[in-house]
């Protein structure tokens, strides 16, 4: 296929697909190759290009080469061929394309051992004490010993006793890709300097894997449809269920048992990550009475806590479901990484119920933050906490320092 005809066959929002990506109604996302907290990048579905408007990105514009050019960190050629797989194939799903050394589909079995060994692999790189990865855990306030976490230092494929059968099942998989050069026998791992999350299925298997790069404002997957929930399948006795945006969100809070005795956690895949999996899990719930929105504070967490309430309904019209008012430019990781866990009971304690008639209309605007004097903006004290530990911040009726709380009457 020619260039053209490779993206007159191949849709932007197949690519975005692909990579786990989806737009607004207005065909706007948050700019993957930032860390963006409001939707910067507009799409433009008719001429299968799109652009990042954000000064503090350097995409720029780009079509459907561009797009996985700059995902897959390749060359223009190697984006070509990428996309050209991408248009030939996009009746095959990923799972139809994984086969065995014998040319044969790998069995979900077969699978969830490869992947379940990976990941013991990550979890043995984080407690031999990796530096790169305690400092990022360190700096997001993760704990590794509470938490499942393992870290992908590039040598997957490097470890002892591997062979080549096992080195064609890793790539079959997803979990090394070829050489960018082309170099025969050479791989780089698809986590390589990522933190690594396990998702799981009903029975405990690792089925997924997550990964968060711990030096650029990247996430990453394995290639294909979401697959798996985290941190797990909810106890059947669960009454009250905490939805989060995001895995780190998810394990921030699994990490505070003040908050995993009395609710159960699920996070989604991003604010457009609400999958099917995730409808049968709690529509399954039998004892269920809340489900309790915990998004960031940003119009993408104002729109998903719209949408989202509106599905849950359609599982449960009987189903309460609340919102956490999470304050502006916030998310349930940064609360912890200025606050003690006390400020999250707080927030629950003060969550508000969903009307089902704003499902089609817009929550109010959020309040701008409380000022303390001297103080020019949300994000100036952030950055004189964190340098200083001292400075004060109001939320919601309370004034907090890092290690005390104090009610305001």
């Amino acid at each position: 296929m020619e260039l053209q005809e490779i993206k007159s066959r191949l849709p932007i929002g197949t690519v975005l697909k692909h990579y786990h990506l989806q737009c607004d109604r207005h065909h706007r996302l948050r700019c993957p190759f930032h860390e963006d907290r409001t939707p910067s990048m507009q799409v433009y579905p008719k001429t299968g290009t799109w652009t990042c408007f954000s000064s503090n990105c350097t995409a720029g514009s780009g079509d459907q080469v561009d797009f996985i050019m700059r995902m897959e960190g390749i060359s223009k050629h190697e984006a070509i061929l990428k996309a050209k797989e991408m248009a030939g194939h996009m009746d095959l799903s990923p799972l139809q394309k994984i086969s065995s050394p014998t040319g044969s589909p790998l069995s979900l079995e077969q699978r969830t051992r490869i992947l379940t060994e990976a990941f013991s692999h990550f979890v043995r790189s984080v407690g031999s004490g990796n530096k790169q990865a305690l400092e990022y855990l360190e700096s997001r306030s993760l704990d590794y010993r509470t938490l499942s976490i393992g870290y992908d230092a590039g040598v997957l494929h490097k470890r002892k006793g591997i062979t080549e059968t096992g080195k064609q099942e890793l790539l079959q998989t997803g979990l090394i890709k070829e050489d960018k050069f082309g170099r025969k026998g050479c791989y780089y791992t698809r986590f390589n300097g990522c933190v690594v999350f396990p998702w799981l299925d009903p029975s405990g298997k690792v089925v997924s894997l997550y990964g968060r790069h711990t030096l650029k404002p990247e996430h990453h997957y394995l290639e294909g449809d979401h697959r798996g929930l985290y941190p797990r399948y909810p106890d059947p006795e669960t009454e009250k269920l905490i939805l989060t945006e995001a895995v780190i969100d998810a394990a921030t809070l699994q990490q505070l048992p003040g908050i995993t005795k009395e609710y159960g956690l699920l996070a989604l895949y991003g604010t457009n990550g609400f999958t099917r999996e995730h409808h049968g899990a709690i529509a399954g719930l039998k004892r269920l009475k809340e489900v309790i929105l915990f998004f960031d504070g940003d119009a993408a967490g104002e729109e998903a806590v719209r949408r989202i309430s509106n599905d849950l309904w359609q599982t449960n019209k009987d189903l309460s479901v609340s919102r956490v008012d999470t304050p502006q430019g916030e998310d349930v990781n940064s609360l912890l990484q200025l606050h003690d866990g006390e400020i999250f009971t707080h927030l629950l304690d003060q969550r508000m119920p969903c009307r089902e008639e704003s499902a089609s209309s817009s929550f109010s605007t959020e309040p701008e933050p409380a000022k303390i004097p001297g103080e020019s903006s949300v994000e100036n004290k952030k950055e004189k906490v964190l340098k200083t530990r001292i400075t004060l911040r109001v939320i919601s009726g309370y004034v907090t320092l890092k290690y005390i709380i104090i009610k305001i009457n």
